[in-house]
């Protein structure tokens, strides 16, 4: 799946305590000490805090 295309409940992270890739709740964005957006949620299994990077914008893109 394409990540330009995603609905915010359809993001999936690497979890570092379940060891998998989980689906991602609580999904806010957020942008980085350098200026990167990101998407901040919990894991839908153990609740750890995950961090995605969104791809480079481009032009039309958020």
């Amino acid at each position: 799946m394409s990540l330009f295309n995603l609905r915010q409940e359809e993001i999936e992270a690497y979890c570092v305590r379940c060891r998998k890739t989980v689906l991602m709740k609580n999904i806010e964005d957020y942008e980085m000490k350098n200026g990167k957006k990101a998407w901040k949620g919990t894991c839908s299994e153990c609740g750890a805090v995950l961090f995605r990077i969104k791809p480079a914008p481009r032009e039309g893109m958020w």
